[in-house]
């Protein structure tokens, strides 16, 4: 399949126009309900594209009511020499080209060229899941346990340190996570100094391996406790007791934040980022931290200077009222912000990526929209920019996605998530 049209869609002059991507227009509320079977169902959705068909139709003679397709199509083709270096006149070239298609896009070629990229969509996957696979994206977490054993990393994949039970002090997990961590470093861990000694060995260990990303799960705590040294010393106590005694709501909370608070600041000192996760664990959980409390606690992590790059996994209904007030609280300064928003992978759908990302479009905020960012979804292959880029410009075309309006932004989505892992 070509990729050599990709270059011109991955520019701030295509990716700047608020409904444009890869010159195809696509109707604000629209949505397939089919896989695309050609090039030709993908313009005709448009708006735009329809004024330009009837328009066409009009210079052309009139099309029946019955016109087939392709005739369509060349009415379309023949008014692309007007449009000739605008952004429409070159998507829809691109679009072509992305598919394989090296006709000349003209009236007479109309038939074949409905044929030849009927045939080049007819075995391509478009789910959102079939694309990230076909870009490289493989299941990669790297627990402690699997560090500590030495587990041979495949060199052309970016390892994910994943911590998910670290900030679940009331949870058999979380002594599940400690053990593994004692294992890892070679001390017994009994307080909170020799857990920080723990973490920090971890990190170095998996930085060496190529890590660049800490995942954590915020999903068991529902609110932000301010913790003093003291208490939280107490509750961890508590928490490493093993014989049953369950730390209250509060003491869990402000023992998740003296945790969160020193992996923060060894992630800062060791380059890393996190990814936190706040989607809910079962559909009984609505809201598990709520955007007020979230707030409170990023707000204490950075007054402590331990705050670093984090992009937040939500599932797709968190992202309704509140968020815009965390968007205020931690602005995006020389366009590069500490914080970014994302889908949990499992169980979203394009419609639901669609949503949010037309939500960060309402407030200014496109920039800090990374797309899917499930821990256990997202490990991308591909090591260098470079071919990241092309890779997505291969498959941009092929998504079956009507309903994200916001098009344009795959393209940034897909590369901020390879920044954001370390694929530079």
């Amino acid at each position: 399949m070509h990729t050599g049209a990709a270059e011109g869609f991955l520019t701030d002059r295509i990716m700047a126009m608020p409904q444009v991507a890869r010159g195809v227009y696509l109707p604000d509320g629209g949505r397939m309900t089919r896989p695309l079977a050609n090039i030709g169902e993908l313009w005709f959705s448009s708006p735009v594209m329809a004024r330009m068909l009837q328009n066409g139709a009009k210079n052309a003679g009139e099309l029946p009511e019955n016109a087939a397709d392709f005739e369509k199509l060349a009415v379309l083709l023949a008014a692309l020499p007007r449009l000739g270096g605008t952004p429409i006149g070159e998507g829809l070239c691109a679009d072509l080209a992305a598919l394989g298609c090296r006709l000349s896009p003209t009236p007479e070629n109309a038939a074949a060229i409905w044929q030849e990229t009927a045939a080049a969509l007819a075995d391509t996957p478009l789910s959102p899941k079939d694309l990230y696979a076909r870009m490289g994206v493989r299941v990669l977490d790297v627990t402690p346990t699997e560090l500590a054993r030495g587990v041979a990393l495949p060199q052309s994949c970016v390892p994910l340190v994943s911590l998910p039970a670290l900030l679940s002090a009331h949870t058999p997990d979380f002594l599940q996570t400690l053990t593994a961590l004692a294992a890892y470093s070679g001390n017994e861990i009994t307080t909170l100094a020799a857990l920080e000694a723990a973490l920090e060995a971890l990190l170095i260990g998996a930085r060496a391996r190529g890590a660049r990303v800490v995942a954590l799960s915020l999903c068991d705590t529902a609110s932000f406790c301010r913790p003093d040294p003291y208490h939280a010393a107490e509750a961890f106590k508590t928490a490493l007791d093993g014989k049953g005694h369950r730390l209250r709501t509060d003491e869990a909370a402000l023992l998740h934040a003296q945790i969160l608070r020193i992996l923060g600041r060894l992630a800062l000192a060791h380059g890393y980022r996190f990814l936190l996760e706040l989607s809910p664990k079962t559909d009984t959980v609505s809201a598990p931290f709520s955007p007020p409390e979230l707030q409170k606690l990023l707000s204490y992590l950075e007054e402590w200077q331990a705050l670093p790059p984090t992009c937040l996994s939500l599932a797709p209904a968190q992202y309704e009222g509140g968020l815009s007030a965390l968007l205020g609280a931690f602005p995006d300064q020389t366009g590069t912000s500490r914080l970014l928003f994302g889908i949990a992978g499992q169980g979203a759908t394009a419609a639901d990526l669609g949503r949010a990302v037309r939500f960060f479009a309402r407030n200014g905020a496109l920039t800090r929209c990374m797309g899917l960012t499930d821990a256990r979804t997202l490990c991308l292959q591909n090591r260098t920019a470079a071919r990241f880029a092309a890779a997505l410009g291969e498959e941009l075309s092929l998504f079956d996605d009507a309903d994200f309006a916001e098009a344009e932004a795959r393209a940034v989505l897909f590369l901020r998530a390879a920044d954001f892992y370390g694929l530079t």
